[in-house]
């Protein structure tokens, strides 16, 4: 609402009393799916099979125009310990650079060079032998910034449920 101190408008038009604001709101998503859902799978869950080889998770990222991406992160991935073998090197793409410590993985966008409102990357999981022992859930987080300082965060999670098979008898 417009405040007035008794002074006299010298156009009286309204045309030119308007006020925009061209702030554009930041949006991001990310997605953590199965690259081949296995037919039991519920929502958000990926079975894999004991003793099966790699199994491919599609992480995926966007964002909206004048927005870049600051960090993905993917919480709960198993490390060396657990028994697990984890391939990160799907996430390195376009220049986007991907490390892992512990139980997290980081994917630094400072050398991105792919498409400024999608990324599109991979992380492959297999279980260790022997073992139906379900690994929980991973969470994957992006974080975009504008132009203007201004942030926006989104969380996808997905559940990794491990499939029993029966061994041959010796």
């Amino acid at each position: 609402e417009e405040t007035t101190t008794g002074d006299v408008e010298s156009d009286t038009s309204a045309a030119d009393n308007i006020a925009t604001d061209t702030d554009v709101a930041v949006v991001a998503t990310t997605t953590i799916t199965p690259n081949a859902p296995h037919p039991s799978a519920g929502p958000g869950q990926m079975v894999i099979e004991e003793d099966s080889g790699a199994n491919v998770l599609d992480i995926t990222a966007s964002t909206s125009a004048g927005s870049e991406f600051a960090s993905l992160v993917i919480d709960n991935v198993p490390d060396a310990p657990s028994g697990w073998t984890v391939d990160i090197t799907g996430l390195n793409v376009d220049g986007a650079v991907a490390t892992q410590v512990g139980n997290v993985v980081t994917v630094d966008f400072s050398g991105y060079t792919g498409d400024p409102l999608n990324y599109a990357g991979t992380l492959s999981l297999t279980p260790p032998a022997d073992t139906d022992v379900d690994w929980g859930t991973l969470t994957s987080t992006v974080t975009v910034v504008d132009a203007d300082g201004d942030t926006a965060t989104d969380t996808g999670t997905i559940d990794v449920v491990v499939d029993a098979n029966a061994d041959a008898v010796d």
